[in-house]
């Protein structure tokens, strides 16, 4: 009798959403992934660096000036939420939803953000920290 893959992937006991289960095969071609529950969400790492976050079962992938536009290209939302009444935005966007069936694709969009994770980690030692949230004015 198989085990169900939610049943065998956890974290700290807490059993993750099939969603979060399937990640590791959605990149599969791009290598392997981590996946740790933080702040009501989950962060998705590659050798030990998030380039993905998950919340209420939406992926997000990480952005910066040099990836940023395939993102905006498609019309892919940014990770935003609320905090102390003011809007927040976070360098993530939401992943194209083909991509979750589509392994070469997932792999090149995992790679372009694994890469704008590097690039903020490396600017961040070399004390140009990038902004990575910043509030927006509602409209």
């Amino acid at each position: 009798m198989s085990v169900p893959k939610l049943a065998i992937i956890h974290q700290q006991g807490i059993p993750m959403s099939e969603f979060i289960a399937y990640l590791p095969e959605v990149f599969e071609l791009f290598g392997t992934v981590n996946i740790r529950k933080m702040f009501g969400g989950y962060g998705v790492y590659h050798d030990g660096l998030m380039f993905a976050l998950v919340a209420d079962d939406t992926l997000y992938l990480k952005a910066d000036a040099e990836n940023a536009k395939f993102f905006e290209e498609q019309g892919l939302a940014p990770f935003a939420y609320q905090r102390e009444g003011k809007l927040m935005k976070m360098s993530y966007y939401q992943a194209p939803a083909e991509f979750m069936e589509d392994r070469d694709q997932a792999a090149i969009w995992a790679r372009r953000s694994y890469d704008a994770a590097w690039r903020a980690q490396h600017n961040q030692r070399k004390g140009k920290s990038p902004r990575a949230k910043r509030s927006i004015e509602e409209s």
